[in-house]
């Protein structure tokens, strides 16, 4: 079985909220991005580059880094 690379880059991310950390931002989209992978394969990344993509951060009980991942991920699958 042959092993896929995927490169994720996310230039910035831009939150009008306090409180969220480099480090937990980044724990918190690396669980995302295992999730969705392991729910959808890699076809859900295939689509190229794009300049901007914007998503709504979801109301939930989550903790902030875990909402913004979630948005972040949303915006580049989508």
């Amino acid at each position: 079985m042959s092993s896929q690379r995927i490169t994720l880059r996310i230039d910035r991310v831009v939150v009008d909220q306090p409180g969220l950390t480099p480090d937990a931002l980044d724990n918190a989209l690396r669980a995302a991005i295992e999730t969705h992978l392991a729910e959808r394969g890699t076809a859900a990344f295939i689509g190229g580059a794009r300049a901007t993509a914007t998503a709504q951060m979801p109301r939930a009980a989550d903790a902030l880094p875990v909402r913004v991942a979630s948005a972040a991920l949303k915006a580049v699958t989508s």
